[in-house]
């Protein structure tokens, strides 16, 4: 079942906000089903919802808001995008993005192919950041734009023992090719 967003009504017949634990329940009692299909993904549901819920709001911060429906087609991109680029089930891909609406989406996009994502800490730099990505040993990076400037630092500190192509999410003068207009 849906949860339904309505207030509860008071004994007089006006309406009051649900309380937070109501509905906590609420959301507990229709995600429950999900346990019982393994095989189902997080993505899978969201496309679901995409289809009943479209406008909905699904993901929100401080700059962003996706609707379930424009979370499920960027979830659907990333992952035609790891298709296009033979980015198989098994294969690792290294997320170095901050917390944000699209950060989920190509994670979810990624893991709806089967891909292993390593969700790099955006605090890690140099030495520490390479560490990270030396135990990923990813066969490609996504990189906010913002952090292109920590990902130079880590490669530099390399074994050089692997390589991996480096997408970036926004316009960056690194120089590598960008993952936003490839979507």
């Amino acid at each position: 079942s849906m949860i339904k967003h309505e207030p509860a009504m008071t004994a007089g017949g006006q309406t009051r906000p649900r309380s937070a634990s109501v509905a906590w329940i609420e959301a507990l009692a229709a995600t429950a089903s999900i346990g019982q299909d393994p095989h189902q993904l997080l993505s899978h549901i969201i496309g679901g919802l995409a289809e009943t819920r479209s406008q909905m709001p699904a993901l929100l911060s401080d700059r962003e808001c996706f609707s379930f429906g424009e979370l499920a087609t960027r979830i659907e991109r990333y992952a035609r995008w790891a298709a296009f680029n033979k980015i198989m089930a098994g294969n690792r891909v290294a997320l170095l993005m901050p917390n944000r609406p699209e950060y989920v989406a190509a994670w979810l996009g990624l893991t709806r192919m089967g891909v292993v994502v390593a969700l790099i800490n955006t605090n890690l730099t140099g030495r520490s950041l390479a560490h990270c990505l030396d135990l990923a040993k990813p066969s490609h990076i996504i990189v906010e734009a913002s952090l292109t400037g920590q990902l130079a630092s880590a490669i530099a500190e390399l074994d050089g023992t692997w390589t991996a192509k480096v997408w970036c999410h926004g316009e960056s003068s690194a120089g590598f090719d960008r993952i936003d207009l490839a979507l």
